[in-house]
């Protein structure tokens, strides 16, 4: 119902993209990648799927009736590429209140594009927090940032998004070179 393409090999390419779609679903519909529920202990058992499609790895998951997946080249790290779509699915969950469903998908789709932008952006990844990426969405969706704001709400939210991944990249590198 959503895909987002940030290769050339895919952006603006249609039939490329459809193709694409068609081999991995067939490839995943019978997998039994789906997120295990105990509500009585409330605890939440997150099962992703790893398959290899057409040149790319892919990370997938079934919530009720729908099906997740992030693609990414053959030599990408899986365990990044499961990390990024359980926090898509588990801020999705925040902000639908566990009600995740093709219903409320589509009911609510500015909502998923928005999710999906703040966890990715132009192919990077932005951010992996759940609760974080639920708030900023939330905000959004109620007119606090930028989108129901003034220019300088817009110019302010922009600020501090800017900061945020500033800061998060000296945590990155900080962390990498920690000895």
């Amino acid at each position: 119902m959503y895909s987002k393409y940030y290769s050339s090999e895919y952006k603006d390419q249609f039939p490329k993209q459809q193709l694409l779609e068609k081999n991995i679903f067939s490839k995943t519909q019978k997998s039994n990648a789906v997120a295990d529920r105990t509500f009585e202990y409330f605890s939440l058992t997150m099962v992703a799927d790893i398959v290899q499609v057409d040149k790319h790895t892919v990370v997938f998951q079934f919530e009720t009736d729908l099906f997740f997946y992030i693609l990414g080249s053959l030599n990408e790290n899986e365990l990044v590429l499961a990390e990024v779509l359980s926090a898509l699915i588990d801020a999705l969950q925040i902000i639908f209140r566990s009600q995740l469903e093709k219903r409320t998908f589509l009911e609510n789709f500015d909502l998923i594009v928005l999710a999906c932008d703040e966890v990715i952006d132009d192919g990077i990844i932005i951010e992996v927090d759940a609760n974080t990426i639920a708030q900023k969405v939330l905000a959004m969706e109620g007119g606090s940032g930028a989108r129901g704001g003034s220019k300088g709400d817009e110019g302010d939210a922009l600020a501090q998004v800017l900061k945020s991944a500033q800061d998060q990249a000296k945590e990155i590198v900080g962390s990498l070179f920690s000895f």
